[in-house]
């Protein structure tokens, strides 16, 4: 993340604290991305185990 902002001159006074705003946001959105997939690959287990307890 620091490559990239160092990469396209951000933030152009080199402030120390946009830069840790934006790496938190990246954080952030790295977490909700992994509760997302998470749920997901539950819900999918989920019905899966539902179809299976149909079958029976």
């Amino acid at each position: 993340m620091k490559r990239l902002l160092r990469k396209y001159s951000y933030p152009p006074d080199k402030a120390e604290e946009p830069t840790q705003t934006v790496i938190q946001q990246a954080e952030t959105f790295v977490k909700l991305g992994i509760i997302i997939i998470d749920g997901l690959a539950r819900l999918k287990i989920e019905k899966f185990t539902s179809s299976l307890r149909s079958l029976v």
